[in-house]
């Protein structure tokens, strides 16, 4: 029974089993079908793609176009200290072919063109920043140049020209071998500068120390008329400029043909795209020859033709950068005019012939170095060399760190003759660098100015970004005198009429001709000054009779004239320590220092001043 029940069992299940399987063969049939499906859909999609290669990554749409069109300007940076490429004109604007070329682009593009004026060799360091779109200023492309930036299509081939005087004896230069064993100027870190160390010192064909670099071709072509040069090496339109000097003449050119372009930053395609467009646009149309023909006085037929514009390749992904990282960069920005302020060049202060006055801004670290007191700014050039107003290197007080602000006051005294004065001031690094925004200082000198449409301020703006704010440069106070030691000092500039040039001199010295030394008190116990060459900042403290002079802080400019001006400063700075004692006798100052004579102490005269 139970065998045959068995079998019964067994002969159910394999009924059931064959039942349940018919029902299941359907369903996995369906799902098998469904999975070959997907997988000839997958081979198929992997085989076209293997045919046409793999598609590419989407690249998204740089904005840098786009950023200009919402602000509405395009922000320019330039070095206007090239004419004719680039300069101040009669109205204090930057003129020039480079600038009126951008100003017609940003025209045919419908944007306010912005050009701002910088070191020649921070121009991209602007970009970098973020504090510029473009820099236009007769650059050329180069390797090293194409590795940082993107380059728009060559606007212009420039020739080199060779300045010598004409009392050199130098004659034609067809070669380079012809300049051998000649002192050379070029402007710092321009092609001109690469092509002598690679063309000549690199050969042998002058010495490292026979090439001399210059922050601006003007000192270069100031020190060759002064014989101190035999050749200076720049663009053929600025030498030939510089032929209305008729000491200077033309020896040789085109040794070098530049090609010159608008950098705009790595990966700004669509920036780069309209600004081709509109170069070829002007071009096509003869604006370019014509502002050529107005600005670098080359008729058409002389005119290099630009090479033909590469057609415009598809934006592709922003190659890593290959430069190698540095500690940081120096950077600089005018914040505003603390007082004298010229608006933009457009309205000038009233000063006196001769009247003395302290000129402020407030500037901003924009870069990613600190600066400390190694750094200082710098007159560079003015519309006349007396545009200096005998302003000295003044230096930092304190640390000033990336982003934070700070207020710089120089010490100047404006000239006799009436006229206007434009000065042009730069911040220097502790290795001389000049960097950042060129700063200025316009006056005009009326013989009866009134009242002064500016008066500087009496205490200085302090700075409110960021808690450690560097100690401004201190201005003199217009306040009256409160009775209290050492007021006598004060509302002065005290100008050096004698100094003891040797510690067993018996008579102080008159100063070396044609050097300015000055100290001016503060009622909150620091001074400011000059040593002739480099200005000057400390602490004092007096009870009315004692005198001690501390934390004294001068920049390490170094003036080459006149003789002897570096040893009268490191004098002047070393008595400054030993002072002891002053008195001021019918607005006479004299600084009064305790020598031992015989065993005695005995009070000596080491400086004096006069109002």
């Amino acid at each position: 029974m139970y065998e045959e029940n068995e079998e019964v069992y067994e002969e159910d299940d394999e009924n059931i089993t064959k039942e349940e399987g018919k029902k299941t063969f359907p369903l996995l049939a369906i799902l098998l079908i469904l999975i070959l499906c997907l997988v000839m859909v997958g081979g198929g999609f992997w085989f076209f793609n293997s045919q046409k290669g793999e598609s590419p990554t989407p690249i998204a749409q740089d904005d840098s176009w786009a950023k200009i069109q919402t602000a509405g300007v395009l922000r320019v940076a330039t070095s206007a200290d090239y004419p004719p490429f680039s300069y101040y004109n009669d109205n204090y604007i930057v003129d020039g072919f480079d600038a009126a070329l951008i100003r017609e682009i940003g025209s045919r593009l419908g944007v306010e063109v912005e050009i701002s004026d910088y070191a020649f060799e921070k121009l991209g360091a602007t970009i970098i920043a973020g504090q510029s779109d473009t820099v236009i200023a007769a650059l050329s492309v180069t390797d090293a140049r194409e590795a940082d930036f993107d380059f728009s299509n060559i606007y212009y081939v420039s020739q080199d020209g060779i300045l010598a005087r004409a009392d050199s004896g130098i004659g034609q230069i067809t070669e380079p071998s012809q300049m051998a064993g000649k002192k050379i100027g070029v402007q710092e870190f321009s092609v001109y500068q690469t092509w002598v160390q690679e063309e000549l010192v690199n050969t042998n064909l002058i010495s490292q120390d026979q090439l001399f670099a210059y922050s601006e071709s003007e000192h270069a072509i100031n020190d060759l008329a002064l014989k101190r040069l035999d050749l200076v090496i720049l663009d053929l339109q600025p030498a030939t400029l510089a032929l209305s000097n008729p000491e200077l003449m033309l020896v040789g050119q085109n040794l070098n043909q530049q090609k010159l372009a608008i950098a705009v930053p790595n990966g700004a395609d669509t920036l780069r795209e309209v600004i081709n467009q509109a170069l070829l646009d002007l071009q096509n149309e003869g604006r370019v020859d014509q502002l050529v023909e107005q600005y670098l006085g080359l008729k058409p037929e002389d005119i290099i033709p630009p090479p033909t514009a590469e057609p415009t390749v598809e934006p592709t992904e922003t190659p890593a950068a290959t430069e190698t990282p540095i500690a940081c960069t120096n950077e600089m920005e005018l914040v505003k005019d603390l007082n004298y302020d010229d608006k933009d060049l457009t309205e000038f202060p009233i000063v006196a012939p001769a009247e003395a006055f302290q000129k402020g801004w407030r500037i901003k670290n924009t870069g990613t170095c600190t600066w400390d007191d190694t750094y200082y700014l710098n007159f560079v050039r003015g519309n006349v060399p007396e545009a200096q107003m005998d302003g000295q290197p003044t230096a930092i007080e304190g640390v000033v760190e990336p982003n934070q602000e700070y207020d710089v006051y120089v010490a100047l005294v404006a000239p006799e003759d009436v006229a206007q004065y434009v000065g042009y001031w730069q911040m220097h690094n502790t290795d001389e660098e000049v960097f950042g925004e060129n700063i200025t200082v316009a006056v005009e000198v009326l013989a009866d100015p009134g009242d002064p449409t500016a008066t500087p301020e009496g205490t200085p703006v302090v700075a409110t970004e960021t808690p450690s704010v560097p100690v401004e440069t201190p201005i003199p106070t217009d306040e009256p005198s409160t009775g209290e030691p050492g007021d006598d000092l004060l509302d002065a500039t005290w100008v050096l009429g004698g100094i003891l040039a040797k510690s067993d001199d018996e008579n102080l010295s008159p100063p070396i001709s044609g050097t300015h030394l000055e100290l001016i008190f503060a009622d909150d116990g620091s001074f400011t000054g000059n040593t002739g060459c480099n200005t000057l900042s400390g602490k004092y403290t007096t009870d009315g009779t004692a005198l001690e002079l501390s934390d004294i802080v001068a920049p390490k400019a170094t003036c080459a004239e006149p003789a002897g001006i570096m040893e009268q400063e490191a004098n002047f700075l070393s008595l400054l320590e030993d002072v002891e004692e002053y008195k001021i006798d019918l607005n006479m100052l004299s600084f009064i220092d305790f020598v031992d004579e015989n065993g005695e102490e005995v009070a000596k005269d080491i400086m004096s001043f006069s109002k």
